[in-house]
């Protein structure tokens, strides 16, 4: 994940946000999910 500097609170606001979304949510795993990423667990959930 990039890092840069940051301005002013509402761009810390969005790069909070995109590395939720973006890595820990889509790609990052978790052992609570099997070592799946949350994403890669719901579709394999759901295909049951």
């Amino acid at each position: 994940f990039p890092c840069k500097p940051i301005r002013n609170y509402l761009e810390n606001l969005q790069v909070i946000f995109e590395y939720i979304e973006v890595f820990y949510n889509r790609e990052r795993i978790h052992s609570a999910n099997d070592y799946l990423s949350p994403v890669d667990y719901e579709k394999q959930q759901i295909s049951m």
